[in-house]
């Protein structure tokens, strides 16, 4: 199977086409040991169709497999898919002190992310500038207003990295 894309935060919509199964066989499409739903193959054994990524998704440093199988050829196959952390920022321009809001979605439950200002121009392995560390929730959440370092140069543009400490994903 192919599917498309292959990373996202929760409410992704993943497309799933795949081949090979038996002519107009009906398949169930599986994630995380849930059924995101069956389909019926056309003649030639292939299918298309896409599910999206639910809210309780589970956040693992891990590729996750989105399963295929076929109830009667008992065909399988997979292909995998990482689920992302959310964030946003409000509002996403302005300038150094400037208050923004930070919140976070999908992170380690209790535990901690910390904050960076990326200048989009640098190379791969600038370091960024640090804003702050925030403690998640126990559902792993967090809101945080948090100040732009005032040291960082102006009309430049920047990303901001949110990194869960326990997991290392952004």
């Amino acid at each position: 199977i192919n599917i498309s894309p292959f990373a996202g935060p929760a409410g992704t919509r993943i497309s799933v086409r795949g081949g090979g199964f038996g002519r107009s066989e009906v398949v169930r499409i599986v994630f995380q040991n849930q059924s995101m739903g069956v389909v019926r193959v056309d003649r030639a054994g292939g299918f298309s169709t896409s599910f999206f990524v639910s809210t309780s998704a589970s956040i693992t440093p891990f590729y996750n497999a989105v399963r295929v199988y076929g109830f009667t050829t008992r065909v399988g196959a997979s292909a995998n898919f990482q689920v992302l952390p959310s964030i946003s920022v409000s509002p996403n321009a302005g300038f150094p002190g400037q208050v923004v809001q930070i919140s976070g979605e999908q992170f380690t439950p209790n535990g901690r992310v910390d904050s960076i200002m990326i200048d989009t121009n640098q190379t791969a392995s600038s370091v960024g500038v640090p804003i702050a560390s925030y403690n998640i929730s126990s559902n792993g959440v967090f809101s945080v207003r948090s100040r732009i370092p005032s040291n960082v140069p102006r009309r430049k543009l920047y990303s901001i990295l949110v990194v869960d400490v326990a997991t290392g994903l952004s």
